[in-house]
């Protein structure tokens, strides 16, 4: 751009711009998912909100204990909500009839949002059952590590592995690579990269974590390399990896 360009920007000239970059063929085309997948990609996508307003219920209560001073017990203070934790906390004596009843109102909102969180995690599982994905699905969760929820979230997020030319082009897409500066001898490697799939990312970190308890192959990996990495670091090769094989 020259500067003439940049101190002068009108839709004529942006026009002007991106007409020269396609004459070039400068340009790509991004790929654009049919209304099926978009379909499959909003379920899936409504069941980690479903998620996430379930935990902010579990912190709110949680912070109503805090708040009035009352310990939950060694065994209950888990991720995990057993049965006997919502009897302990419908049990609990609190110190006004308020505060009670607002931990009562949270509670009927944690049940509700379980069962419905249950149910369509269920609709999801389903996916991988159907004509359209059944073939891959069965691919797919035939590598250690990779689970009924993350198969089909890389069948929706990704709809066509074929769009990807190289498996370059697909970790790129993914976001398994470092920031790189290099220039003459100099050659700078930082962090993962900003520009990244969030979701699908941060899904395949946790399935690395699981591919090495469950393939010796990538548990002897992992292994040799803790000796020079630590062990956040040496995950994400092992990621790398498990997304080499999905591809």
């Amino acid at each position: 751009t020259s500067d003439k360009d940049a101190s002068s920007k009108t839709d004529p000239v942006d026009s002007r711009k991106i007409a020269k970059a396609l004459r070039a063929n400068l340009l790509t085309s991004i790929h654009v998912p049919d209304i099926v997948t978009q379909g499959d990609r909003q379920l899936f996508r409504y069941r980690k909100k479903l998620l996430a307003d379930l935990t902010r219920v579990k912190n709110r209560i949680k912070d109503k204990f805090l708040f009035t001073g009352i310990t939950i017990p060694d065994q209950y203070d888990n991720a995990n909500w057993s049965k006997a934790f919502i009897r302990w906390i419908r049990n609990a004596q609190f110190p006004d009839t308020s505060t009670k009843l607002t931990v009562t109102r949270l509670l009927e909102q944690y049940e509700f949002l379980r069962r419905h969180f249950l149910n369509v995690s269920i609709e999801v599982r389903k996916l991988q059952r159907t004509s359209r994905y059944k073939t891959q699905a069965k691919l797919l969760r035939s590598i250690p590590g990779i689970g009924p929820l993350t198969t089909v979230e890389l069948l929706c997020e990704i709809e066509d592995i074929h769009r990807f030319e190289n498996f370059k082009k697909f970790n790129g897409f993914i976001g398994f690579r470092p920031y790189s500066h290099s220039s003459g001898e100099h050659d700078w490697k930082g962090a993962l990269t900003y520009r990244r799939h969030r979701s699908l990312r941060s899904s395949l970190v946790e399935c690395a974590w699981s591919a090495i308890q469950k393939d010796p192959v990538m548990s002897q990996r992992y292994n040799e390399l803790k000796q020079r990495l630590t062990g956040k670091r040496a995950i994400i090769v092992i990621a790398r990896k498990l997304i080499s094989r999905i591809y």
